[in-house]
């Protein structure tokens, strides 16, 4: 699996590329709000990168692969992971407000 890469879209030159472990990626597409990129892994966490330089922001372990593409409403992300759990995280934790961690109901896969 490759790391993620940012190109430039006028002429498609990378701008950054990271990958914070050997395989991480999976089939999640990542989710790109308020210049924060967000994308599931296979080493079952979900990551915050910053979308100007690459650098991790945060990220959060859940308890199986996160193969699902992030959604982000009202300052909140959803993500589904293979532990069977669809998760509400807080976009943006430096931001001063906590929306909390939760979990919905478990699903099936």
């Amino acid at each position: 699996m490759e790391p993620v890469i940012c190109l430039d879209a006028l002429d498609g030159h990378e701008i950054w590329r990271n990958a914070p472990s050997s395989n991480p990626y999976s089939y999640s597409s990542p989710a790109v709000v308020d210049g924060k990129v967000y994308i599931g892994s296979n080493d079952k966490r979900l990551y915050c990168f910053d979308a100007y330089d690459g650098q991790i922001l945060w990220s959060y372990a859940t308890a199986d692969i996160v193969r699902s593409s992030p959604a982000v409403s009202q300052g909140r992300l959803y993500v589904g992971s293979y532990d069977t759990w669809l998760y509400c995280l807080d976009a943006d934790p430096s931001d001063g407000v906590d929306e909390g961690t939760s979990r919905c109901s478990g699903f099936t896969i």
